[in-house]
């Protein structure tokens, strides 16, 4: 997985950031004590986006550290905590971080596409994934699935003629 600058706003790749201040290059220059309780545990912690090809999805790792000291109070607060209330944090910070990119991602693809998309997600295509003949529900034939009532192409020509009523409603938190 390679590092973007798209993932969420000013999160970058620690190795994308000038050498003086990645933590651990700051703390093998400057020493321990001249490092924050944050830098040390992102050091420590090395799960930032591009990190073994896991951690926090669009989140560098020393912002991770700073969130979760802030959330515990302090580093030693956090070396006490209970593994169940660390997990739980992680998860609830993964799922802010899943709600802001896709909040971030929908109003990006409003402002580059500010007219109406036709999307459909076919399950029958037609073919089975063995090359044998299946339903299809992408245009009109004598091999629907019961389920689907209009064919995507149908769809797509209710969609030309008027948008509107394929619009999602958002809702607001």
């Amino acid at each position: 997985m390679a590092c973007t600058a798209v993932s969420v706003m000013n999160s970058d790749c620690v190795k994308n950031w000038p050498k003086n201040e990645r933590p651990r290059e700051r703390l093998l220059a400057e020493g321990a004590e001249k490092v924050s309780d944050a830098d040390l545990l992102a050091i420590v912690l090395r799960v930032g986006k591009g990190t073994f090809k896991k951690g926090v999805q669009g989140q560098n790792v020393s912002a991770f550290a700073r969130s979760l000291i802030a959330q515990f109070g302090s580093l030693r607060a956090l070396d006490r905590a209970r593994i169940q209330d660390l997990l739980k944090e992680l998860a609830d910070y993964r799922k802010r971080m899943n709600d802001r990119i896709t909040t971030e991602t929908r109003a990006l693809l409003k402002e580059r596409f500010p007219y109406p998309i036709f999307l459909y997600e076919a399950e029958k295509v037609g073919i089975t994934a063995t090359g044998e003949q299946d339903q299809n529900e992408l245009y009109p034939n004598d091999n629907l699935p019961p389920e689907v009532t209009r064919t995507a192409v149908e769809l797509y020509q209710d969609f030309r003629r008027d948008p509107t009523p394929f619009f999602i409603e958002e809702t607001t938190k």
